[in-house]
């Protein structure tokens, strides 16, 4: 009961997180989601932000807009880079998946010399009797 309430807790504070940045404009931010890539985003989003907010609180907040308006200005006068254009035709891409390897069923009992390995999908389930041993067929009277 303390796991649900602390997980109902954690969402409706995520929910209200959400709604608060949504209401800021910042992107990525649509409201509340519980979709892990969003989240995954907004995680990265919210790292970032604190990350800024430690730093104007460490060295101020003077500094901190001169720095911010020092790297706006510095990024303005820069010229765009271009992204690069992705190969059409690349052949890495459409390459069949690797076979998926097969494993071996591993034995539930040690295996003695001449034994067969007995499996756990042989193994009869509770309740249920297994199947009667396999021997080869012999004369029940035997006359010299």
């Amino acid at each position: 009961k303390t796991l649900n309430t602390a997980c109902e807790q954690h969402l409706q504070l995520l929910a209200i997180q959400q709604e608060i940045l949504t209401k800021a404009g910042l992107p990525f931010f649509n409201g509340p989601t519980v979709d892990a890539s969003s989240i995954r985003i907004q995680a990265n989003i919210c790292t970032f932000l604190h990350s800024a907010f430690y730093l104007r609180n460490r060295i101020g907040e003077k500094a901190h807009e001169s720095m911010l308006s020092a790297q706006e200005c510095r990024l303005a006068s820069q010229e765009p880079v271009p992204m690069p254009i992705p190969k059409t035709k690349s052949t890495m891409y459409h390459l069949p998946p690797p076979p998926v390897p097969v494993p071996m069923p591993i034995p539930t009992q040690p295996i003695y010399a001449g034994q067969q390995p007995i499996y756990a999908s042989q193994q009869p389930m509770p309740g249920q009797f297994p199947p009667p041993p396999q021997y080869p067929p012999q004369n029940q009277y035997q006359y010299r």
